[in-house]
């Protein structure tokens, strides 16, 4: 996740509400239940590492760009 087009799809990602950031990583299935009550920085790191592993983040920044 290292590449600029990366890391400005991560900035995009933080620079939501964090309801939007919630229900986009639920939606994708990157946090389940029992891990939205985990620290925020925690919560999302996970995520991302995740979309990236399963090859999400084109849907991540489809998801990002309606929200903002």
């Amino acid at each position: 996740m290292g590449d600029p087009a990366t890391k400005h799809l991560v900035d995009r990602f933080w620079d939501l509400d964090a309801s939007d950031r919630r229900e986009i990583a639920l939606e994708l299935g990157l946090i389940s239940e029992g891990e939205v009550d985990l620290p925020e920085l925690q919560r999302y790191g996970v995520a991302l590492i995740r979309a990236s592993e399963r090859n999400l983040l084109d849907q991540l920044e489809k998801l990002v760009k309606v929200r903002e």
